[in-house]
Order: structure tokens, then sequence, then C-alpha cells
């Protein structure tokens, strides 16, 4: 599991994010370059998630970045999922 969060990697918590068996990753949202959006950069996977995704790590890219033709549908989910947590608290 590659990461950039100097909080996560090397605790325990960042050993046992890294060995869930189901895919796993921290977003964080990022302005969109040239849109009036966001994107979103990932800062920690598991294993699990690039096994799924087929990918190297994406660690520190952005969504954008790795999947340029999926990134405005599942940055405009990302959205909603935000909002709906911030409406229910």
């Amino acid at each position: 599991m590659a990461d950039h969060s100097p909080n996560i990697g090397d605790s325990l918590l960042g050993a046992a994010f890294g060995a869930l068996p189901e895919a796993a990753c921290i977003v964080e949202p990022v302005p969109m370059p040239g849109k009036d959006a966001r994107d979103w950069r990932y800062i920690v996977t598991n294993t699990a998630m690039c096994d799924l995704l087929e990918i190297e790590d994406p660690t520190g890219h952005r969504l954008g970045e790795r999947f340029p033709e999926v990134a405005e549908h599942w940055c405009a989910q990302f959205e909603q999922v935000l909002e709906s947590a911030r409406r229910s608290h």
C-alpha cells in the first residue's frame, strides 16, 4: 500500500486498512483543471482496490488523471455522497 499521508501508513490503522479484503480508498476533493467542478485525489488505497481496478497504486493521483473517460461521472457521484452526508449531520 502506497501512502502519501503521514498519519496512516505506518500505524496500526494503516496496517489494518491495507489488509482489508474489500477494496477501499480514502480520497480528498481537489479542483478539476479547466472546469467549475471538483476532482478527487487518492490519499490512501489498499491492495484490494488496486487489484479490483487492475492498476498500479493511484495514491497521490487524481481520479481524472487515472480514469479520464469516467472521471466526470464518478466525480459527480462522489459529490452526491458528500452532500448527502452533510445533510444528515
